[in-house]
């Protein structure tokens, strides 16, 4: 048996390898095409003259999912920026990977790719944040959990520790699971003892 297996690992990476070619070749194939579409449409739509003074037509490709993720991830580090540059009293937050695909379906599309990811992070974040530092529910040290709430299609704020020092928020470590409270979008505490367990437990 081992004798086969050898034999065949060979193959299944060539294999592998013969199918990442192709894939890049299709790739490769569909941007060319879709390179000479634009071109074909901008001499339609303008004049020999004018296209002649361009320099350069530069066809812009879809953002990816993981490209969309990462300049999700870099608005987030902005926000938390925000937090620290704000107040003394800064705290932590940090979204699962559920509530950042809320962001990213409310904040993207096809069409226009990220363009309207910063306003679905304001209203879907950054005021809830707000108002809870406006209502005194959310203090110095804290650390907010952020996750998506599916039944009511919302995000939720779970504080997971309090009175971390600000060394440590510059490198957060482990966080303590003990005396978390529930706090809603809405800025309203629930009390942990009559929560539902599944909004007490971090996934």
């Amino acid at each position: 048996m081992a004798q086969i297996n050898t034999t065949l690992d060979p193959c299944r990476q060539a294999r592998k390898q013969n199918l990442s070619r192709r894939s890049s070749v299709r790739n490769e194939d569909l941007e060319e095409k879709i390179a000479r579409a634009g071109l074909a449409m901008v001499r339609r739509r303008f004049t020999p003259e004018f296209v002649n003074r361009l320099d350069k037509i530069v066809t812009f490709k879809p953002l990816r999912s993981d490209q969309l993720r990462q300049i999700l991830d870099i608005e987030l580090k902005m926000v938390q920026q925000r937090i620290f540059d704000a107040s003394p009293d800064a705290f932590l937050f940090e979204l699962t990977g559920a509530a950042k695909t809320l962001l990213l379906k409310e904040g993207t599309d096809a069409r226009y790719g990220a363009r309207h990811l910063k306003r679905a992070v304001e209203r879907l974040l950054v005021q809830p944040i707000c108002s809870l530092i406006a209502t005194h529910q959310v203090h110095g040290g804290d650390c907010i959990l952020v996750d998506w709430d599916r039944t009511i299609d919302r995000l939720m704020f779970i504080k997971q520790a309090s009175g971390i020092p600000c060394a440590a928020m510059i490198e957060p470590t482990s966080r303590s699971s003990a005396a978390r409270t529930n706090v809603t979008a809405k800025g309203a505490i629930s009390d942990p003892a009559k929560a539902p367990a599944r909004l007490s437990r971090v996934s």
